[in-house]
Order: C-alpha cells, then structure tokens, then sequence
C-alpha cells in the first residue's frame, strides 16, 4: 500500500493512542484479531488490506487516505463513503465506488446544510 511500511505502522499506532483508545477496544469495534491489529501497529504485519484499513477509518471517523497519511490512496473517499463501503461491499468496482463517494460527499453536504440552518 505505502512504500514506507514502518512509517504507517507508528501513524496508526499514533492515530488509536490519540483516540484514546487500547487495541483491544479497536479490535473489538472493527471484527479485526487484536494480535493482528497489533502486528500491523507494530510493523510486524506487512501491507494491510484496503478492507482493513476502511474499518479502522470508519472507525475513526477519517478517510483512508487521511488515515495513511497519503491522499493518493482510496481516491480520496471520505469519511461517510468508508462507513458505506464497510457496511456494504468493501469489493465495490473502481466505477461503484466513485458513485459512492459522491452519494456520501453529497450527503455530508445536506447534512452540513440543515445543520447551519439550526
């Protein structure tokens, strides 16, 4: 996924310790195995799926590419269009998932609107 594996693993790490919360409390919200959830904060699990890395997304409330630091990574999903994919079919095709994202960004959108109108 990133070239610089090491890097990930300690912005993940970062990410849930900032969040406040242990791995197990990760693991249990996201279906991920603690120990492997572990391995990858810890550099010992290579390359994680792009499945696994929208669980811990939605869980953070990020999109993909804000998790892994890289906005070339997911096409730039947002947040909601990572809770969709997770709930859905994280196997989407390229064209599916670009539909998506826009029904999320667009809903992000209206929900932003009525919210200033309170």
């Amino acid at each position: 996924m990133l070239s610089n594996q090491p890097e990930l693993a300690s912005r993940l790490k970062r990410i849930r310790e900032r969040a406040g919360c242990s791995t197990y409390a990760v693991a249990e919200a996201t279906g991920i195995n603690p120990s492997h959830l572990s391995a990858i904060e810890n550099g010992r699990a290579k390359n994680p799926t792009i499945h696994l890395l929208a669980k811990l997304a939605a869980f953070y409330d990020l999109s993909i590419s804000d998790l892994v630091g890289d906005p070339k990574v997911a096409r730039g999903m947002s947040a909601a269009a990572n809770h969709l994919a997770v709930q859905f079919d994280q196997r989407l095709s390229p064209s599916a998932q670009k539909a998506l994202a826009k029904i999320a960004d667009e809903l992000e959108a209206l929900e932003t609107a009525q919210a200033e109108a309170r």
